[in-house]
Formats: C-alpha cells, sequence, structure tokens
C-alpha cells in the first residue's frame, strides 16, 4: 500500500495530525522568538528550558517537539485502531491543539508588543 492509499484510508486522522502538527511548528516558532529577545528564563516549561539550555534554542525545541510529536501521534492512532467506529484519538489531537493555541497567540503578543 503506497502513501496515497494509507492517506485516502486514513484521511480523518491525517488532518487532525495536520492541525496538531501546525500548532507545535508555530509554537516552537513563537517560543524560539520569544527565547531570542527575552531570553531562556522566559520559557516556562522547566523541562524544555532545561534541554534547551543544554542543548541550544532549535535543537533543544526540535528535540522536545520530536519526541512530544511521536508520542502523541503515536498514541492518538492507536486509540483510533481499538475496535469500533470511533476516532477518539483525532478527537484528543484537536483538543491538543487547541490548548497549544492560548500560549502561541501568548508567545507572538509578548514578541511583537514589546
Amino acid at each position: 500500500m503506497g502513501l496515497k492509499e494509507i492517506v485516502e484510508k486514513e484521511r480523518s486522522f491525517c488532518i487532525a495530525a495536520g492541525v496538531f502538527i501546525s500548532t507545535r511548528v508555530f509554537d516552537s516558532l513563537s517560543t524560539a522568538l520569544g527565547v531570542s529577545k527575552f531570553g531562556i528564563e522566559c520559557e516556562q516549561n522547566p523541562i524544555a528550558r532545561s534541554v534547551m539550555e543544554q542543548m541550544g534554542i532549535v535543537p533543544g525545541l526540535a528535540l522536545k517537539n520530536l519526541i512530544m510529536g511521536v508520542g502523541v501521534l503515536g498514541f492518538t492512532y492507536g486509540l483510533n485502531k481499538l475496535p469500533g467506529e470511533r476516532n477518539d484519538g483525532n478527537s484528543i489531537l484537536y483538543m491538543a491543539s487547541a490548548v497549544s493555541l492560548p500560549f502561541v497567540i501568548h508567545n507572538f503578543y509578548q514578541y511583537f508588543a514589546y
């Protein structure tokens, strides 16, 4: 089965995953901008801050989002594969994206307002 067939079969998951990945990209971008302008201390997540201090801003953000993305996407894809016609994994992806949006908006606001 090729990529096209997989996307057709899993269309709703691919859309939810695309929304989730997009919010992760915007979160990383807004965090990188904020940290570059205000310093590493503005990062409120102590684990992310520690990783960025050890590895650098961009590699740290990339590693954090890679680990989180693989974990969340793997979990939600597996959840969708449980018996039944439910797509609970998609709902979790949309909720995770919705929860991230206020932080992304806040980060961009802080960067451009000050």
